[in-house]
């Protein structure tokens, strides 16, 4: 089974994103329900935003209802530009990584404009 990111994300600049899926087949007797864990991470494997865990097991052959919104929140710190960030689709049964989208965190006020507030 897919289950894959449609909306097209390159850049975060909010700390709350709303992101759209699919997945592409109906469960059936051949396609099985598949559960994902999805969230952002840094490239040295921090994980920098909520993880969402979804199971994918429509059977409706109307592709409209095989789409799902899930909604992510951006912790809040500096994101430096010597890091890497990451949308991260995993396995949820074998954590084998299914999909990953870099992303550009374009956050410039959530360090608090530098008062420690």
């Amino acid at each position: 089974m897919k289950f894959n990111l449609i909306t097209d994300i390159r850049k975060v600049t909010n700390l709350k994103l709303k992101l759209d899926f699919y997945q592409e087949q109906p469960v059936s007797d051949v396609v099985k329900p598949a559960t994902y864990r999805i969230r952002f991470e840094s490239d040295a494997g921090e994980v920098i935003s909520n993880e969402v865990l979804y199971t994918a097991d429509s059977s409706s052959e109307n592709p409209g209802d095989r789409m799902v919104s899930l909604h992510f929140d951006i912790k809040k710190k500096a994101y430096g530009s010597h890091h890497k960030y990451f949308l991260k689709v995993l396995k949820e049964e074998s954590g084998a990584e299914v999909q990953s989208r870099q992303v550009i965190m374009d956050l410039p006020f959530t360090d608090d404009f530098g008062f420690g507030i």
